[in-house]
């Protein structure tokens, strides 16, 4: 077990397995270790073994050595924090368990079925984690307390990009920056006025035959999550804030068995049967249809469109500028366009994991050149037209200061964080009383977790 992935543990160290928690109560226990005032359980081992075995790693003897280190280290920063009056509010511990309970309940049909694998309701499990996730939250605030001030100066980058050995540089994939303009056919309102009174004549009839909401919602939704035999049109324990705000706001406001009015959303049009609210949690069948796009508004769209596109090339309006103005894109038309990397809040994405579509036009795209109008689905099933412009891109290469010195300035400081735990784990150990079981002297330790 290398140095580098001990410290990954030890950054990560923040989920709990359901069934190492249960296995954990199985285990006959003893103290296997004593850290300050904090004890390492057999059960604590055994458990984070399973939690291992679960994530796809091999328990050999080494890796178990780690993992006494891993749980040594922790409670370490739980003495120290206890020592330092370090405080963990029940808001914390509540939220963390929450969203904890949440994640493993929704890999299940129901929350029932939940507690009927793991033998245990919600709350029992909520109070057996209660203790570990207050312990974790305590950890995490006592090593950001020791790593707060660790923070690298443009020199130390340059510094720390010298010492890397030049076959040893990290290759950075294709990178690329783009913007977008995206128009939506207009829907002639006589074809929404046939939709809403089509589904006002299901409402009508589902009124008087609440039985037959299912039957309908299997042949008339187009709804492919919903519409089938299965679910009938329903979604079983949503949690809110899952759906589009327009939809969860019909469907809250209903009484449970009401069926609301036709409403829109950026999906199509809907009505909807509230069938039980509780908490965090509803459950909701729905019929929807979806409103034909006429060739003719296509085409209308289309021409919009290029029409923009030749005002851009001529220089007579920006990019910017007819982004902020034509747009329908809500996520794009307030930043000029730009489309943002969801996973790291900027506006460089990896070419490998853009939308393949997207990926096609703009690798027949230079630098500055904006696309031909595209037509294009969107995720809500809807059909727009788009023109993209690429902004920058960047072929795969090895990393230099010029183009990668954020990401060489968070890797030299997370190397400096680490650098700063170790030194203040040796010097921390010098005076804090521990004790380690017999079993466990003959590991191969990075600190001297051994009572002198």
């Amino acid at each position: 077990m290398t140095r580098q992935l001990i410290y990954i543990f030890l950054l990560t160290f923040t989920t709990i397995s359901v069934e190492a928690q249960i296995s954990k109560d199985k285990i006959i226990d003893e103290i296997i270790a004593v850290v300050g005032d904090e004890i390492v359980l057999k059960s604590d081992l055994e458990g984070r073994k399973i939690e291992m075995k679960n994530e796809g790693f091999q328990i050999d003897p080494d890796a178990e050595c780690a993992v006494i280190e891993e749980l040594l280290y922790q409670k370490l920063l739980i003495n120290q924090a206890k020592i330092d009056s370090l405080e963990v509010t029940d808001d914390e511990v509540e939220s963390q368990l929450e969203r904890r309970l949440e994640y493993y309940i929704s890999q299940f049909p129901s929350e029932k079925d939940f507690e009927k694998f793991y033998g245990k309701t919600a709350s029992q499990l909520k109070e057996d984690f209660r203790p570990d996730v207050k312990d974790q939250i305590l950890t995490q605030k006592m090593q950001g307390d020791i790593t707060q001030n660790v923070r690298v100066t443009p020199n130390e980058v340059v510094e720390y990009f010298n010492s890397i050995p030049k076959d040893s540089l990290p290759l950075i994939e294709s990178e690329v920056q783009y913007s977008q303009i995206v128009i939506n056919p207009e829907v002639q309102k006589d074809q929404e006025k046939l939709i809403k009174e089509q589904l006002l004549g299901y409402k009508k009839e589902l009124e008087k035959n609440p039985y037959k909401f299912g039957i309908y919602a299997t042949l008339y939704s187009e709804d492919p999550g919903s519409a089938n035999s299965q679910n009938q049109g329903c979604y079983k324990k949503v949690e809110r804030g899952t759906m589009v705000p327009e939809f969860e706001e019909a469907v809250l406001n209903l009484q449970p068995s009401e069926i609301s009015e036709p409403f829109k959303t950026d999906f199509g049009w809907h009505i909807a049967r509230l069938e039980e609210k509780s908490g965090k949690y509803y459950t909701v069948c729905h019929i929807l249809n979806t409103v034909e796009i006429l060739e003719i508004d296509n085409q209308k769209a289309k021409l919009e469109l290029d029409t923009i596109r030749t005002l851009i090339q001529k220089d007579s309006l920006s990019f910017s500028s007819a982004a902020g103005l034509f747009s329908k894109d809500k996520d794009t038309k307030n930043a000029a366009g730009k489309v943002v990397n969801p996973s790291n809040g900027g506006t460089k994405h990896e070419l490998s994991k853009v939308d393949p579509r997207i990926t096609l036009v703009l690798n027949r795209l230079s630098p500055g050149e904006i696309s031909e109008p595209i037509p294009f689905e969107g995720q809500a099933g809807q059909r727009d037209y788009r023109i993209f412009l690429l902004n920058s891109r960047s072929d795969a290469h090895v990393a230099n200061m010029k183009d990668d010195y954020r990401l060489l300035k968070q890797i030299a400081e997370s190397e400096l964080q680490n650098k700063s735990l170790e030194k203040w784990i040796s010097k921390k150990l010098d005076t804090t009383y521990k004790r380690l079981n017999e079993d466990y002297l003959e590991c191969d330790y990075r600190y001297n977790w051994v009572q002198n």
